[in-house]
């Protein structure tokens, strides 16, 4: 069962009224070589490695997670780095975005410590882990608590919480770019009661307006994901990234990584409990 937290005197070092998390998933052509779609293509020369110079330029003092895939620290090294140079943090998106609920234990266990190894290669301590379709199975917070993690992003309601020794920071679909604006992702719309047709690019804007006043209504907490496959592709798509930006900065919101999120809850929460006992 979470122990679901709330803050007693707002989020972050300034008592915020909300706090918001911009988030990225997916890093080169890692995902498309783990689905079978990438062919015999060369490797690592994906655009998505150059834009990441432009969105760092975006976010300005912003700071953003970034959920990647470790199999990318061979091919794209030097934009990881970069990444986490310029402040950011880096979380762990599987090996090769593989789905964690279908991944055998073992293999998710295997997986889980390359990774890790493959971004401290780089000086790069990760402590958080999107999987992949944001599904985990139960036994899955154990391993995170024997990796060392502190958190995972995973799909749920947005309330940040712990379950065992670890927090869970979640999103919710839709507040992923790829499931609001994505042609093919009809049929996920479909399974979570949407249209089938995707919706416009002012609807997507729009929605994520409604999500951060939710959660400032609520004194609460939510997760946003976006591609930097799927951004990179237009000037309106970055576009809505910049507008999310500016609106919570204009607001009495905490905009932080998961990591920050993550450590802030834990260290309040066990603040509380020693005050208990």
């Amino acid at each position: 069962m979470n122990d679901v937290f709330s803050p007693a005197n707002g989020w972050g070092p300034q008592g915020h009224r909300a706090a918001l998390s911009i988030t990225f998933d997916n890093l080169g052509e890692a995902a498309e070589i783990e689905l079978g779609l990438w062919g015999d293509r060369p490797v690592g020369t994906h655009h998505t490695a150059t834009f990441l110079t432009e969105l760092i330029d975006v976010l300005g003092p912003v700071r953003a997670t970034f959920f990647i895939e470790a199999s990318n620290v061979a091919l794209y090294p030097e934009a990881i780095s970069a990444w986490e140079s310029a402040g950011h943090e880096v979380g762990i998106h599987a090996w090769r975005h593989e789905m964690w609920a279908r991944t055998a234990p073992a293999v998710r266990t295997e997986l889980l410590a390359r990774s890790l190894a493959a971004f401290r290669s780089l000086g790069i301590n990760p402590v958080g882990f999107r999987p992949p379709g944001g599904a985990i199975p139960a036994i899955a917070w154990d391993e995170f608590a024997k990796a060392g993690l502190l958190y995972c992003s995973e799909l749920g309601s947005p309330a940040v919480s712990r379950v065992g020794s670890v927090m869970s920071v979640p999103f919710e679909w839709r507040a992923v770019d790829v499931y609001m604006i994505e042609d093919e992702l009809g049929f996920m719309r479909v399974a979570c009661g949407d249209p089938e047709a995707p919706f416009s690019v002012d609807h997507w804007r729009a929605e994520l307006e409604r999500n951060l006043s939710a959660a400032i209504a609520e004194g609460g907490h939510r997760t946003v994901i976006f591609h930097p496959n799927f951004l990179g592709t237009s000037r309106e798509k970055v576009d809505v990234l910049r507008h999310l930006i500016a609106i919570a900065q204009a607001q009495d919101v905490w905009i932080a990584p998961a990591r920050d999120v993550a450590s802030f809850a834990a260290a309040n929460m066990a603040s509380l409990a020693h005050q208990v006992a």
